[in-house]
């Protein structure tokens, strides 16, 4: 379903799902400085939010790779039974053409921007969506909703009378302010695939193998 998705995004078939692609993340992969991970999280690489800002922004904008790594999110969190604690995703949502946005965590964005649609009366688009793997997610998304209150900016929920791109900004800066690592949705798949292969090394290495139960 995952991959599906992916080719029906790139021949634009889904375009009203996202607002304003940029174009250079359609035809070669963004420069984008990195950093590794603290040790926690041993195999990885995530934004440097103190150069290349901009480049970071483009990246979380682009819907290339999103869905197959929400797609990688959730399989791990059905195979945990749960999806509560588990990482999650920090979107930003616009309705219409207006500069009234939505941000808000979740496992599935694209699954939640069809919720959202039902009940209201613009069409709703994903203007960007950061990954943050140390479960960070929730505590950027208040501080951002907090930020709002405090501008006098905040509507109801988790809705804020601003543009996509100022909401997609302050999320990104508090996540910089605060040292948490966040990326997009392709590399957080590199990511785990990397993380995921590091594992089946250390567990031949050691000779450990897993059953499953019965």
């Amino acid at each position: 379903m995952a991959t599906s998705l992916v080719s029906a995004l790139a021949q634009d078939n889904l375009q009203p799902t996202f607002k304003n692609i940029p174009t250079s993340s359609r035809v070669a992969p963004i420069d984008l400085s990195i950093r590794c991970l603290p040790l926690n999280v041993p195999v990885g690489k995530m934004f440097d939010l103190f150069e290349g800002f901009d480049a970071a922004i483009d990246a979380c904008r682009s819907p290339y790779g999103l869905a197959d790594a929400i797609g990688m999110m959730t399989a791990i969190a059905g195979a945990k039974g749960r999806s509560a604690g588990f990482e999650k995703a920090i979107y930003v949502i616009q309705a219409g053409d207006e500069d009234i946005s939505k941000v808000g965590v979740s496992a599935d964005p694209l699954k939640r921007r069809q919720e959202l649609q039902g009940a209201h009366y613009l069409p709703l688009t994903i203007y960007g969506v950061v990954f943050c793997p140390t479960r960070k997610s929730v505590t950027i998304e208040q501080s951002v909703l907090q930020a709002a209150a405090e501008g006098g900016t905040r509507l109801m929920g988790e809705w804020v009378s601003a543009s996509p791109d100022t909401v997609l900004r302050k999320v990104l800066e508090i996540a910089r302010d605060g040292d948490f690592p966040v990326c997009d949705g392709k590399t957080y798949l590199a990511n785990m695939i990397a993380r995921t292969r590091a594992l089946a090394r250390h567990n031949t290495k050691h000779g450990i193998s897993y059953r499953a139960n019965r």
